[in-house]
């Protein structure tokens, strides 16, 4: 779900970008590749997009045209929103969500694009919601649910994206 909505907000993005270094020079997509327009080479950089009221919306790391490198949204009021790392398009590592108060959301592990690892879900209050792992893109193991107290209300177990 963190692809998709990463992948329709790059693409929303891009209208408008700004690359850093080349004062407001607009970024576009030609067939799945970031350039700057009136360029001809694949662009590398971080691209910086912008809301209306001037803070900055996000910072995407590009190489030659792909996503490759940290990425950082952030909230209109310049709160961070979500942060985490592309490899070669795909992402790659830890990626940590923020609620509007800066506290941790969510923390999420990805390997090749896919989810892979351990995740962990926070309530609002910095309570955990949940957590488990996935493996290959699927749910692996066992997952657990807390409410908002931290009391457990959820166990299930999972292979290969089965419950057990």
């Amino acid at each position: 779900m963190k692809k998709i909505f990463l992948i329709i907000f790059t693409v929303l993005l891009l209208a408008g970008c700004s690359e850093r270094e080349e004062n407001n020079s607009k970024g576009q997509f030609r067939n799945g590749i970031v350039y700057i327009i009136n360029e001809d080479k694949p662009y590398t950089g971080v691209l910086v997009h912008k809301y209306e009221n001037g803070q900055v919306a996000s910072e995407m790391s590009y190489r030659r045209g792909v996503l490759d490198g940290d990425y950082i949204f952030y909230y209109e009021d310049g709160q961070k929103k979500e942060e985490g790392r592309y490899k070669s398009g795909k992402l790659m590592g830890e990626v940590k969500a923020y609620y509007r108060n800066g506290q941790l959301s969510e923390n999420i592990r990805y390997s090749g694009g896919q989810l892979d690892g351990r995740y962990t879900l926070y309530h609002s209050n910095g309570e955990v919601e949940a957590k488990g792992r996935y493996r290959r893109g699927v749910l692996h193991g066992e997952v657990i649910g807390y409410d908002a107290e931290g009391r457990e209300v959820l166990r299930k177990k999972y292979r290969e994206g089965r419950e057990e």
